[in-house]
């Protein structure tokens, strides 16, 4: 066989550092070689057959995921059929895969594996990128999912399943995946968090038919959760329940003793359970919330202290684009009376729908592409206003770089341009990237990259080009992470990101301290959040910030500092009880 080479990369974010020890005894190595005819040819040359326990080498790693995949469930004696997919995934794999390969690349470049199946030799073959593209935990995944063609059952779409219900290699994958984020005992955080986005990423591009679900954040009901300041001393947040149900809770200073209240339910409208809810305050009297209904569609609902006694209307939907269920709306307020949404749609397409209230009888108008841009479908879109004519936005691409797009009505008759991609920095698709605007002439960009490290761009009007990316301190986050971030004047930031070990953490940045150099991190108090799950953070005047977050118990929390309070140090985290 071939040689060839990649780097093993960090082996504690992989998993194998965790799974090594457990894969290596020679029992275990013994057991898995017979049951999946390893034979020496195809494992040999560098690929590790000399040095089985190397987890720097393609063997190793391979033998790590078979392990995941053998002894995830608690009861892993318990192979039954009748069991969930945990218990009776190494048996189905064992039982159909005839015989694994180790090779550099198959005749498909992307592809990670190959499986022959039908007349003559069967075979399944593993390619550098399943080896060292991927954690333990989606190794694993893979190695169900070729069972499954090895049980001839091939995709009936072009590479991807016609629907959930065709029951294919797709199904089986993203099955397993929820079951082991859902059941695994004796994994890490990191391992479910990757499992969830892989298992999210196939479910938004691996099926014709939307399966109509997405897989939710380990050990948690919600995950989204938006807060938002009308005045110095009002907030309020929404968040989707565990039922669907779409509720904002309100802290006013002056009101109850300065306690929370709700959780109200906004009308009837239903969403995906812990999916993204995005507001925006036009006036301090009006609110206007949006969210991805159950059928693909945008709705929106709207408050206003003067009109209808004070209580929510809608929902109403934004007709005229399709996107997958749980999706961010993105949503931003150029003015009292003008608001602009956008979404990445289900074919990846990015558009936007705005209304006015004193156009087209203040209907909403769109949905309008966004130049030809292109993204994960569902995606988050990031968006800002830097004033009431001016609109930038924000994605991360499909070759995982950041690009952004603009539209001034002054600039190209009003035309959206871009799109234009900032710096060489990689991050995972479906990223959600973090947007500021300390004036008008100055725009902050802040994502987690592929490598895990926390990273800022800055663009300013005077020079039109981005410059960065610049690494924040040590800082680091599981790739996919949100990184929430605020500018509390012209010359301050703060950002806010959830660690790998889910506590939540910030760094701040002033133009005349530390010589303008980033400092922090520090962890806000010891509250244990879900890694990955966005901070939404708020400044409610340049000495205020206040955070929410949702908790590893699934309920909604809140911290807050206050330059003059406590000694300038955060206090929480609050329970936002129901």
């Amino acid at each position: 066989m071939a040689t060839c080479q990649a780097a093993a990369g960090d082996l504690g974010a992989s998993g194998d550092l965790l799974y090594g020890p457990r894969s290596c005894p020679q029992e275990f190595i013994d057991f898995v070689w017979d049951a999946y005819d390893f034979d020496k040819e195809d494992w040999d040359q560098g690929f590790g057959y000399w040095q089985a326990c190397d987890l720097t080498r393609p063997l190793a790693r391979t033998f790590n995921a078979l392990w995941c995949l053998e002894f995830s469930a608690p009861d892993f004696e318990n192979e039954s059929y009748d069991a969930p997919i945990l218990n009776w995934a190494g048996r189905f794999a064992r039982e159909n895969i005839d015989e694994l390969d180790g090779r550099c690349a198959g005749t498909n470049p992307n592809a990670i594996a190959h499986t022959q199946w039908g007349a003559g030799d069967e075979y399944t073959e593993l390619y550098m990128g399943f080896f060292f593209g991927s954690t333990v935990s989606m190794r694993a995944s893979t190695i169900i999912h070729e069972a499954r063609h090895a049980d001839w059952v091939g995709h009936d779409e072009d590479g991807n399943d016609s629907s959930w219900g065709y029951n294919g290699a797709w199904r089986f994958q993203v099955s397993w995946l929820a079951w082991f984020i859902k059941g695994c005992q004796n994994s890490s955080t990191a391992m479910k968090v990757a499992a969830r986005q892989r298992a999210n990423a196939i479910l938004n591009r691996n099926f014709v038919e939307d399966p109509g679900f997405r897989i939710g954040p380990v050990g948690t009901k919600d995950r989204g959760v938006e807060g938002i300041s009308r005045d110095t001393n009002k907030l309020d947040v929404f968040a989707i329940g565990s039922d669907g149900g779409i509720r904002t809770a309100a802290w006013e200073q002056d009101v109850a003793d300065g306690k929370w209240r709700g959780w109200w339910r906004i009308k009837s409208g239903l969403a995906t359970p812990g999916a993204p809810v995005s507001a925006v305050a036009r006036t301090p009297n009006h609110l206007d919330v949006f969210v991805v209904g159950n059928n693909g569609g945008v709705l929106t609902a709207a408050w206003a202290h003067n009109v209808n006694n004070g209580k929510w209307g809608g929902w109403w939907p934004i007709g005229g684009v399709a996107t997958l269920r749980g999706s961010l709306v993105s949503a931003v307020s150029r003015s009292p009376t003008q608001i602009d949404v956008f979404v990445v749609d289900k074919n990846g397409g990015i558009r936007t729908a705005a209304w006015d209230k004193n156009v087209s009888d203040g209907k909403w108008r769109g949905w309008w592409p966004i130049a030809s841009g292109a993204a994960l479908p569902g995606g988050p879109v990031s968006a800002l206003s830097r004033g009431a004519n001016k609109l930038d936005v924000f994605v991360v691409g499909n070759d995982q770089g950041v690009y952004t797009a603009s539209w001034d009505t002054s600039v190209a008759a009003g035309a959206w341009q871009g799109w234009t991609r900032i710096g060489a920095l990689t991050v995972r698709p479906g990223t959600r990237i973090g947007v500021v605007a300390r004036t008008p002439d100055n725009l902050d960009v802040f994502a987690v990259g592929e490598d895990g490290t926390i990273q800022t761009a800055a663009w300013e009007v005077a020079d039109g080009n981005w410059r960065g990316w610049w690494q924040i301190q040590s800082g680091t986050a599981l790739p996919g992470s949100a990184v929430g971030a605020v500018a509390r004047t012209p010359s301050r930031l703060d950002v806010f990101v959830v660690g790998g070990d889910g506590g939540v953490y910030t760094a701040a940045w002033a133009a005349n301290v530390a010589d303008g150099k980033w400092q922090g991190w520090w962890r806000i108090k010891s509250l244990v959040a879900t890694p990955g799950a966005l901070v939404s953070a708020v400044a409610r005047d340049p000495e205020k910030l206040d955070v929410f977050v949702v908790g590893g118990d699934g309920a909604v929390y809140t911290a807050a500092w206050d330059h003059d309070v406590a000694d300038g140090k955060w206090r929480g985290w609050w329970l936002i009880a129901p």
